[in-house]
């Protein structure tokens, strides 16, 4: 194995996420329910879609209604935790506090305008009614992204002041209302979110965000607002109880921060004997781990680094990551976490039987992996409103399909973030061509655990006797990687 000498880390990374507030592990607090209930009118379904994120798992399951049209749902977090409602085709977005009850009640005949949400206390209630408010700005945000085509096409002025300025109106909406318990929270989601898309849209925060509206506000609304630099330090407060916080930090620590690994200069293989390898899923790690001395917030960061790894690199990076974190881990939970993940995901090893399949496609014919033995497949995991999944269906995947059209590959389309009738919408407007199917639920369906799908667009490429050549393929937009693997498993065929 090879030996690594790391140095310079006092001068790492200057924006060093300073945390605020005392060190402390969050793991140590009590584990407590969320219960979520309620009733639904002119009922016709079995189940409604519940999606629960905290900050060390993310589960997508079915909720089971009874006769009456009534359910009830509890699971447990120590910490706050996201909670998306999918009962249509609008996700309903709300969280929860440990201990928390929210009674949600609709009407089948029309969801979005009967939907109401309450809490346990007049606080929590009034926090669910501005969620819901939020609501309505959701698909104008993906559409606003969708409108703007691929990461970085140039026009960044442009997409920053739309950015900007939806920013401002949804953070008018937040800031003009009441103040309650987890204002904070919320404002921190949206400042992230946008952030975020900034980042991907407006020249990689060339740009600033900036909230400039105060007319209505009430008084001390400059205290909530970040700052446009603000995402250079640790709110600790904002990393336990946004998302959007966190998966924003991820990013920012893997591509942004300054004087991490970049170019390699920091970090040394066999004493400097050997050229620097192109691992970025093993780099990804070490930047996490080195990114902060606030142990709860550095093990997060590696854990995610290595699932990341897992997900998008190469397993031999992955396990030499996992390896040297499973010594240096400190925060039990996370540790623990980490460990069943492994236990799933390397199942899915190169050289492993692909896990086999029986989805249902277009047709309503259902359709088996071993069905497919015999050519190529490359499998790509969508879904209808994943906008770099839309965008490479539109642009790359005619000409990579027309390539190998006549050759031994079948392109097998799995749709997983939408119901039947809006995929087969979707399939229509988008003449998506090979096999389409759909494994409705996503992360809760059987197909995507087996596969560890819990980011799209993903890709796999199985051989034609279905061993995984490699369950971390290039996407249809990287045009020059996937030909080669393409070309490399069409000659390999016997």
């Amino acid at each position: 194995m090879k030996k690594i000498a790391l140095f310079l880390f006092v001068t790492l990374l200057p924006v060093a996420l300073q945390a605020q507030g005392p060190q402390a592990h969050d793991n140590a607090r009590a584990v407590k329910p969320v219960v979520i209930k309620g009733h639904i009118t002119n009922n016709t379904s079995k189940t409604w879609g519940l999606m629960t994120c905290d900050l060390l798992s993310q589960n997508r399951l079915d909720v089971k209604i009874d006769k009456e049209g009534n359910f009830t749902y509890t699971f447990n977090t120590t910490g706050l935790a996201e909670v998306i409602f999918a009962m249509d085709s609008v996700p309903h977005m709300q969280f929860a506090v440990p201990g928390d009850t929210l009674l949600v009640n609709w009407d089948a005949k029309n969801i979005t305008a009967s939907l109401q949400v309450t809490g346990a206390n007049a606080e929590r209630t009034k926090e669910a009614a501005l969620m819901q408010k939020l609501d309505a700005y959701l698909m104008p945000y993906i559409n606003m992204q969708r409108g703007f085509g691929g990461y970085n096409e140039g026009n960044d002025s442009l997409k920053a002041v739309k950015i900007n300025a939806m920013y401002n109106d949804i953070m008018f909406d937040v800031l003009s209302a009441p103040r309650t318990a987890h204002t904070e929270k919320i404002v921190a989601d949206l400042y992230y979110r946008f952030l975020g898309t900034m980042k991907s849209y407006g020249g990689r925060l060339k740009y600033p965000l900036a909230f400039t509206r105060s007319a209505g506000m009430v008084e001390g609304w400059e205290k909530l607002v970040p700052g446009f630099d603000a995402y250079k330090s640790l709110n600790y407060t904002h990393f336990k109880w946004s998302k959007e916080c966190r998966d924003f930090m991820f990013d920012y620590v893997r591509f942004d921060a300054k004087r991490t690994f970049d170019d390699g200069i920091n970090l040394v293989y066999d004493n400097g004997t050997a050229p620097l390898p192109f691992e970025p899923g093993y780099n990804d790690y070490i930047k996490a781990m080195y990114s902060t001395g606030f142990t709860m917030v550095r093990d997060w960061l590696a854990m995610t680094a290595i699932k990341f790894s897992y997900q998008h690199y190469t397993f031999a990076e992955s396990e030499r990551a996992y390896a040297d974190f499973m010594l240096a881990v400190q925060v039990p939970v996370i540790r623990d976490s980490l460990i069943a993940y492994h236990k799933r995901v390397i199942k899915l090893t190169p050289g492993k039987p692909a896990p086999d399949f029986l989805l249902k496609d277009a047709s309503g014919k259902m359709v088996s992996l071993k069905s497919l033995r015999g050519k190529v497949i490359y499998l790509d995991f969508w879904g209808v409103n994943c906008g770099p999944c839309i965008y490479d269906i539109e642009n790359k995947v005619p000409a990579l399909h027309a390539k190998y059209k006549g050759k031994n590959v079948l392109f097998v389309n799995v749709c997983v973030d939408s119901n039947e009738q809006e995929w087969k919408k979707s399939l229509k407007e988008l003449k998506l061509d090979g096999i389409n199917l759909i494994a409705e639920g996503w992360t809760k369906h059987p197909v995507c655990q087996a596969y560890g799908v819990n980011g799209i667009p993903h890709y796999v490429l199985i051989d034609e006797y279905g061993i995984i050549i490699d369950n971390n393929a290039p996407r249809a937009a990287e045009e020059n990687e996937i030909a080669a693997a393409l070309d490399k498993a069409l000659g390999n065929l016997k």
